[in-house]
């Protein structure tokens, strides 16, 4: 077992369940390489990334309005040491199907203890989809009689999850959904059901299950980095998920969905469009953020021509607030990071080539784009 973070005490907490599979035990280059078919996979350097960058930011950031962090129970591979700051590094557990089972258990037994807990699950490395979307464990491939031995079906799993207690229940999985075509010459092979669904009413008062992409789909990965998937997931919950309830910012389920999936659009020259897909209601609050929201600002002109002969500013509408320039464009506009406010964008043209002008700009997660149209 690898607790990387515990904190008993009464009342509700939040449990989690982090694992990343990264390094394929029977995939090429693996220690134990298998000669048949693995349906082409390969070794992946993303997810043991993907998984400390959420363990640590959890670990570090998490601030749920009702519940406490529990327990963060960590899995990886390639086998790594997690170490905390300032404390000694402590080995991780591989996840190979015994130990996610045994994990997921333990998971699972804590998450029921109270209606109030939080279950919060995250997965990053290979998945593949059949009938339902399978996550493949470290030891998968193993046997080329029973290929699905050592996958996951996460979608059986997510529905038997209605047994436990806990009242709130997120799913986060970073993971391809495509439909190799060896899958679909299998009469049977299913993959293993962590907990098995019973015919009983969903009493959950919050659950969803958030894919990384559509079904049929590829996930995009960075060679030693964080997964865009992930990397977006933890700047929504940073705050660019958020909305303002009155008194504070915080970041719920519907926000988190709605700005991973903007953050994951595909750019002029950027890469492939990636588009998360949800299952349940979800949209209870996850995280009450510190300070309001950072937002990354893109303003442009129309016509593009007039960028380059203008100098930008912008202020704070409320409270009134000096302005401040904004830096040189780049390529055709200008971008800024602001906190989430309302400004005041002023745009002169020193060389009266175009009529000066002021706009202005509401500054809300998870981000905000214009272009300016402006007169000669």
């Amino acid at each position: 077992m690898t607790l990387v973070y515990e904190r008993p005490g009464d009342g509700p907490r939040v449990h989690v369940l982090a694992i990343g599979v990264g390094g394929y035990r029977h995939l090429p280059g693996g220690s134990e390489e298998v000669p048949h078919n693995t349906l082409g996979l390969r070794q992946l350097s993303g997810p043991p990334a993907s998984a400390k960058a959420f363990t640590r930011w959890i670990v570090a950031n998490l601030r749920h309005p009702r519940a406490e962090l529990g327990t963060v129970e960590l899995l990886l591979s390639p086998e790594e040491a997690w170490a905390p700051d300032g404390e000694p590094a402590v080995p991780v557990e591989r996840p190979s199907m015994a130990n996610v089972l045994a994990a997921f258990e333990r998971w699972y037994r804590r998450c029921d203890e109270d209606s109030g807990n939080v279950a919060l699950f995250y997965f990053c490395g290979h998945g593949v989809e059949r009938e339902s979307p399978f996550l493949l464990l470290e030891d998968f491939g193993r046997s080329e009689m029973s290929l699905l031995e050592n996958a996951v079906d996460i979608g059986e799993t997510y529905a038997g999850m209605a047994r436990c207690a806990a009242g709130a229940q997120y799913f986060l999985v970073d993971a391809c959904r495509e439909i190799p075509f060896e899958l679909t010459q299998l009469l049977n092979g299913n993959a293993r059901v962590l907990v098995d669904p019973r015919l009983v009413g969903d009493d959950r008062q919050e659950t969803a299950l958030l894919f990384a992409t559509s079904g049929g789909a590829k996930a995009y990965g960075r060679a030693g980095r964080p997964t865009r998937f992930t990397e977006a997931v933890l700047s929504a919950l940073g705050g660019l998920g958020g909305r303002y309830d009155g008194r504070r910012w915080v970041v719920d389920y519907l926000g988190l969905q709605r700005a991973a999936t903007i953050l994951l659009r595909r750019g002029p020259g950027g890469p492939p469009a990636q588009r998360p897909t949800v299952l349940g209601a979800g949209e209870g609050v996850l995280h009450v953020c510190s300070t309001p929201p950072v937002v990354p600002v893109a303003i442009s002109c129309d016509p593009t021509a007039a960028v380059a002969a203008a100098r930008a500013a912008v202020a704070p509408v409320l409270p009134a607030g000096a302005a401040s320039v904004v830096p040189a464009p780049v390529a055709d506009g200008w971008t800024v990071e602001l906190p989430a406010d309302v400004y005041m964008l002023t745009l002169e043209f020193p060389a009266g080539d175009f009529q000066p002008m002021t706009e202005k700009i509401i500054a809300y997660p998870p981000r905000y784009d214009s272009r300016v149209a402006v007169s000669p």
